[in-house]
C-alpha cells in the first residue's frame, strides 16, 4: 500500500464488524490545499483550455472564457496536484 493511500487519522469504532479508516493522507492534503498559485493556472490552461472553453469565449484573455465545469476541474486538479507534491517520496 502506498503512503498516500494509508489513513491520515485512522479510527476503529466498536460497531461489530464495521471498520472505518477515515480520510487518506492524499485526501487530507487535498482538503487543506492552499490557494492555487498563478503558475498552476497557466500550466493547467495550456493543457485543458480546449476542453473547457465557453462558446462565447474571450479571445484575448483565455481566463475569462473557461466554463463553470472547467473552473470546477481547475480547483479539483490543483488540490490533488498539491496533495501529490506533498506526498512525493
Amino acid at each position: 500500500m502506498k503512503n498516500s493511500d494509508t489513513p491520515a487519522m485512522p479510527f476503529e469504532p466498536s460497531l461489530g464488524d464495521q471498520y472505518f479508516t477515515g480520510l487518506t493522507k492524499r485526501e487530507m492534503f487535498a482538503m487543506n490545499a492552499p490557494e492555487r498559485p498563478s503558475w498552476f493556472v497557466d500550466h493547467w490552461l495550456k493543457d485543458n483550455y480546449g476542453k473547457y472553453k465557453c462558446e462565447d469565449g474571450h479571445s484575448i484573455n483565455p481566463w475569462k472564457s473557461i466554463s463553470s465545469e472547467g473552473m470546477f476541474n481547475l480547483a479539483k486538479d490543483w488540490r490533488y496536484a498539491y496533495a501529490d507534491m506533498m506526498l512525493e517520496d
